[in-house]
């Protein structure tokens, strides 16, 4: 095995029930010992055992824990605006939700040093059938921080703050234009179709929905939340509403479509009732999910037809006054999702289904430097209509080092800033219609990839909120 340079890297490996004990433990010694005797001998010696990721969401924490973390305020599990039964019958609901987590736990993620050539072995096994090893690969994040503050790694890992440049940010909060306050997304509503979102960590929570037993806000971190956190960093006064579609994995395809449109639905009638309450704030509608293959096509037709149930509801949404914003998909010709279907990636056949729909926003990815990520799916829509999709691009791969995120990734990030930056624009222009605060962020998107007019990367141009201001500004 070739010297080199130690780096951090990351293994996913099979789990059984000794392996998850000893990972519940926290014991970092007896987690290397475990995963030496998993892995080749001759590699054991050496890998060292860099870090696990939080075990918080894995196990229910103690209520003076829940207090003391802020994962619940005091007198969650009794309020009293609940009877005692809903009370109960909302604590069990959650420890099912954590015993489900603990099922699922089939695979780890334990962070690794290494030098390289070993970190190449491991991959090696990974991709081999029958291992250990689920998979394995440089941990990014630590590889951007070993390189110089001057490094072009800086534009590929940047931070929020340069995200919030490239879009300008600034102009949501500038003084000369909004004396009385900024843009924030007060009185505005956000739905989030995700994984499910964790109500005790949202400034403001206007329920939602969820297929049973799961309630909606109970689902501890995750990719909602990620989305969550992108949101209200441009729109931090907006209510965020939790419709928990996703599932930690899809095996009925039909019933999952069957869900997201029943969940589309129950929004539906969510907005309408808020307004006949006296509620006429307006509603975003976020999801930060895609198509990977078309042979994922529910059996009720294909969703590239414009009849098809979740076609026909984003239709009815829109209508109704609602903010669509879908994510374009990661099956970018460049470094695609291994999900991704094979024919399923680059140019023409990567945006489908409702990602694709006429009249919601579809959002690519750049970075914070506006170049393109090379896994960000390429328009255009599928045939016969052949939309110009994605219609606008927004920023992504970028890091904090106070967010829980690891690295925001992908067009679910970039969606997520999207659907962020309309929740705040709604604050100030609440009645617009959809169809032309759409056609306002595209025609101020500020030019990408080349030059002037659509392109199948980045569609018409990075998202421009000052452009935009200026152009809302101007309607009459």
């Amino acid at each position: 095995m070739a010297s080199g340079d130690s780096v951090r890297a990351y293994v996913l490996v099979k789990t059984d029930a000794d392996l998850t004990a000893i990972y519940e433990s926290g014991d970092y010694a007896r987690v290397g010992d475990a995963l030496s005797r998993r892995l080749r001998p001759r590699m054991a010696s050496a890998i060292r055992i860099a870090g696990l990721p939080s075990l918080a969401g894995l196990l229910p924490p103690s209520a003076d824990a829940r207090e003391k973390d802020g994962l619940a305020p005091p007198g969650f599990w009794d309020p009293p605006e609940m009877s005692r039964e809903d009370a109960a019958a909302l604590a069990e609901s959650l420890r099912n939700a954590w015993e489900r987590r603990r099922a699922v736990l089939d695979t780890l993620v334990i962070g690794i040093e290494a030098d390289e050539s070993t970190v190449v072995e491991l991959a090696e096994e990974a991709a081999s059938d029958g291992g250990a090893l689920t998979a394995a690969g440089i941990d990014l994040q630590a590889f951007a921080a070993r390189r110089p503050a001057s490094a072009v790694s800086d534009a590929i890992f940047s931070d929020s703050a340069a995200a919030d440049r490239l879009i300008g940010a600034a102009a949501l909060r500038d003084p000369a234009r909004f004396p009385a306050g900024p843009l924030a997304g007060a009185g505005v509503h956000v739905a989030v179709f995700d994984h499910g979102l964790d109500w005790t960590r949202l400034p403001r929570f206007g329920g939602g929905w969820a297929k049973q037993p799961r309630l909606p806000g109970t689902t501890i971190g995750g990719h909602g939340m990620a989305m969550a956190r992108r949101i209200l960093a441009l729109a931090p006064e907006a209510t965020l509403h939790d419709y928990a579609v996703l599932p930690d994995r899809i095996g009925d395809i039909d019933a999952w479509a069957s869900d997201i449109t029943a969940a589309f639905v129950d929004l539906i009638a969510d907005m309408k009732a808020a307004r006949a309450a006296g509620d006429t704030g307006p509603w975003v509608a976020l999801n930060a999910w895609s198509v990977f293959e078309r042979a994922w096509n529910p059996g009720n037709g294909s969703p590239d037809d414009p009849l098809h149930p979740l076609n026909a509801i984003m239709t009815y949404a829109v209508a109704e006054g609602c903010d669509v914003v879908f994510a374009a998909g990661n099956c970018g010709q460049f470094f695609p999702d291994p999900r991704c279907g094979c024919t399923d990636r680059g140019p023409g056949v990567s945006i489908l289904g409702a990602n694709a729909h006429p009249d919601v926003v579809t959002v690519a990815s750049v970075r914070a430097d506006g170049a393109w990520i090379g896994s960000s799916s390429q328009g255009p829509g599928p045939a016969p209509a052949r939309l110009l999709k994605p219609d606008i691009a927004a920023p992504s791969h970028f890091r904090d080092a106070d967010d829980a995120a690891r690295l925001n990734t992908g067009t679910s990030t970039a969606s997520a800033v999207t659907a962020g930056a309309i929740a705040a624009l709604r604050q100030g222009w609440p009645a617009l219609p959809p169809a032309t605060m759409k056609q306002v962020l595209i025609d101020t998107a500020r030019e990408a990839d080349g030059g002037p007019g659509w392109s199948d990367r980045t569609g018409h141009g990075i998202i421009d909120l000052r452009a935009a201001v200026e152009a809302l500004a101007a309607l009459p």
